[in-house]
């Protein structure tokens, strides 16, 4: 107990550990202005509790640990754990001069982390199944990969040459995705950040893609990071699609996810028949940008992928790849509208499996409602919608 000036008592405080405390921050996802709204502190107050200068009272102490998703206890050792979580590894072309990740980037994937690690949790308590992902290496055939993957995933042929757009495209592979028991983020990481990330996780595996890419070049993007949830890699990739220039020096890692991407999104048998039907069937080798470009169109990928793949097959050559325009890949603008509203949002950034696993642990009480606010980011409203709508965002 502590007793104020004029002898007026104090309820009972806490000793937390500063360093500690701003190292489960750190991990939280939390920004300091998100975490004080839930605690409704001002930022003055926490940073005092950082600084040691101030304790939390019993009861904030409390909402502090249940706010960060940590045993009290742990606020309480006398410096942070030594265990870490498995390390993340930046993996970019060599040519590239940046050697780490910004703070956007760490921030997004402390919020991806904190989602997993609660989903994980709440997946074990409820007897959900493990996903099936099978494993591979780097030095694995990436074609036998691919095509044990895209069974799994169940998008045949018909299917994907059935869609009509691009904005389809990357439902239906996101969808089938998820339906393995993958969490997949579409996440606003920037044009010069990342392309994609992926944390493994045996009850919770999860990929990200960036909003910041056309649509075909997200696809590419999330089966490569599905490449690496194969190989069990957790990584955060910049270049993705252009690992496979030339140069052995390049990361292998990356050469391998780049080339069991394409043979997921190309099997060889339909680009065959592909070839025959918007090209001819005399075409025996492709050296016209147009005609990649067709093909990309018809397939529903972007062209860079399928030129690689035409290059990994030995029916184009390198000089077809330099004519690629420069910004082939950059995201064309939107015109008006009225925007998305927050559930839009969430859906468009988290995915249903996410919502649906909320909604299932919110059922079982494994959560409050508050809890499941605070995770998905919305309203008393909203979540009431999520529930009506079955577990999906609206």
């Amino acid at each position: 107990m502590q007793i104020g000036s004029g002898g007026a008592m104090r309820g009972t405080t806490v000793p937390v550990t500063g360093a500690v405390l701003k190292w489960a921050i750190d991990k939280s996802g939390y920004s300091t202005e998100e975490l004080c709204a839930r605690l409704k502190i001002e930022p003055a107050t926490l940073q005092a509790w950082i600084d040691e200068t101030e304790q939390p009272g019993l009861t904030k102490f409390k909402d502090l640990a249940a706010q960060l998703h940590r045993p009290p206890a742990i606020l309480l050792l006398a410096e942070p754990p030594r265990a870490e979580a498995r390390k993340i590894e930046f993996r970019h072309p060599i040519t590239r001069t940046r050697e780490f990740l910004r703070e956007n980037e760490l921030s997004k994937i402390r919020e991806v982390r904190r989602l997993q690690g609660t989903l994980s949790w709440t997946r074990r308590e409820l007897g959900v199944q493990k996903p099936e992902i099978p494993v591979f290496s780097s030095a694995s055939d990436p074609e036998s990969a691919a095509e044990s993957m895209r069974k799994k995933l169940g998008i045949d042929h018909a299917t994907q040459v059935a869609f009509q757009s691009d904005s389809i495209a990357v439902k239906a592979w996101r969808a089938a995705l998820e339906g393995l028991g993958v969490l997949a983020f579409q996440l606003p990481l920037g044009a010069d950040g990342v392309r994609g990330f992926s944390l493994w996780d045996e009850y919770a595996p999860a990929v990200v893609f960036s909003s910041a890419w056309p649509e075909t070049v997200r696809v590419f993007s999330m089966l490569h990071e599905l490449g690496h949830l194969l190989t069990r890699s957790d990584s955060a990739c910049h270049d993705i699609g252009r690992a496979q220039i030339r140069t052995k020096a390049e990361d292998e890692h990356e050469r391998w996810c780049d080339r069991f991407a394409a043979a997921v999104l190309l099997p060889w048998s339909l680009v065959q028949a592909t070839i025959r039907s918007e090209l001819g069937g005399n075409t025996v080798r492709i050296q016209d940008y147009g005609q990649a470009r067709t093909l990309a169109r018809k397939l529903n990928v972007s062209v860079t992928a399928t030129i690689l793949r035409l290059i990994d097959r030995g029916v184009a050559r390198w000089d077809l790849y330099e004519s690629i325009p420069r910004n082939i890949e950059e995201k064309k603008r939107g015109g008006g509208g009225g925007g998305r509203n927050r559930l839009e949002i969430r859906r468009d950034e988290y995915g249903q499996a996410v919502a649906a696993g909320f909604v299932a642990a919110l059922k079982e009480e494994l959560i409050t409602r508050d809890d499941a606010m605070g995770y998905l980011k919305i309203s008393h409203t909203d979540l009431r919608a999520v529930e009506a709508a079955g577990g999906k965002f609206a």
